[in-house]
């Protein structure tokens, strides 16, 4: 469901590589560890310890860097490289069941953002809303207030996961005109969700099934209904029909 990660333990001086001999960390690693915001520790132990590879591993997991979660440890894996340093050179990873998923499987935290603007146009809100869902936020929306000397403005609420809160914060100062946010971690109940993939006559349909305890609800993917009214030159209440005669 997610991952979570120590911060990354590095090593100092040189390391030889097919350009000739760079320093640790190697300019791929520093790199990776830069645009993912992967924390590194520099530690006094000579060589290197995260190759491009490994970083490259962390930077595709988008892990939240904190320490280890409470809750039970239901698996542990563990690999050891080959070079010998003062300490042990090994990884490890676990495999766990944290406890607030233990005692309620609907309920996670999410981070909650926001900010007033009431000095931006219609159109470059709605850009910042694409821009923030591409950077990776669960949800977006904006609410009409009236601000200080009866201004209309709107409140920007953003939704997103703990790790990604750093880059939707640079996308809010960047996408619109606010200079400050107020943030919080919130709790957020949702129903379970799985997917199924459908053949119809037009193509392709995606169903999701929501379940919270005895409660289920099927919805059809929007954009899986799009491409099939798209390339056959229907409607989407057609697409829906012929689903609905499908699963009945």
């Amino acid at each position: 469901d997610r991952f979570a990660c120590s911060k990354l333990y590095e090593g100092q001086g040189h390391v030889w590589c097919q350009h000739g001999m760079v320093p640790v960390p190697a300019p791929a690693t520093l790199e990776l560890c830069v645009k993912n915001n992967i924390p590194l520790h520099i530690t006094d132990s000579q060589g290197e310890m995260i190759t491009p590879t490994g970083a490259a591993l962390i930077a595709s997991l988008k892990p939240e860097f904190s320490p280890l979660p409470d809750g039970n440890i239901t698996g542990v894996g563990v690999g050891a490289g080959t070079k010998d340093f003062k300490h042990a050179n090994i990884l490890r990873v676990y495999m766990m069941e944290t406890q607030d998923v233990a005692s309620n499987p609907y309920v996670d935290t999410v981070i909650l953002i926001e900010t007033n603007v009431d000095d931006s146009n219609g159109e470059h809100l709605g850009y910042a809303i694409e821009k923030l869902l591409e950077a990776g936020a669960l949800d977006v929306y904006y609410t009409p207030i009236f601000m200080k000397k009866n201004r209309p403005a709107y409140t920007l609420s953003v939704l997103c996961e703990k790790d990604k809160e750093s880059e939707i914060i640079k996308k809010i100062f960047e996408h619109t005109t606010a200079i400050g946010v107020k943030k919080q971690e919130i709790e957020r109940v949702k129903m379970e969700r799985k997917f199924e993939t459908v053949g119809t006559v037009y193509g392709e349909v995606v169903l999701k099934h929501c379940q919270y305890e005895d409660v289920i609800k099927t919805y059809f993917e929007y954009e899986s209904l799009k491409n099939c009214a798209r390339n056959n030159n229907v409607g989407l209440y057609e697409v829906e029909k012929k689903v609905n005669t499908i699963l009945k």
